[in-house]
């Protein structure tokens, strides 16, 4: 199964909030920062390589998005332990 996300508006100066149907374990509302980058409103676009980003999160890459010049990613996962929960995100 392919996990995707839609852009639904923005959320302060440098996200959009996004709708995602997946697995989430983050006490923010699901977002991506896109600083130089702006999405449309309704655009769906395919996640890829979800992984471990940092010693608490777990991330996806968003195809087609940037971010500072970057691929984008969107954080399902933030808390301990991140390598344990990359099944169960999938």
């Amino acid at each position: 199964m392919s996990r995707t996300i839609t852009f639904t508006k923005p959320w302060g100066e440098r996200s959009w909030l996004v709708e995602y149907n997946g697995p989430y374990s983050n006490s923010r509302h699901p977002h991506v920062e896109v600083v130089d980058y702006t999405p449309i409103s309704g655009q769906t676009c395919l996640l890829r390589n979800l992984r471990v980003i940092s010693c608490k999160a777990l991330a996806w890459d968003v195809e087609n998005v940037t971010n500072k010049g970057e691929r984008a990613h969107f954080t399902v996962y933030f808390g301990e332990n991140p390598e344990s929960k990359l099944a169960e995100h999938l």
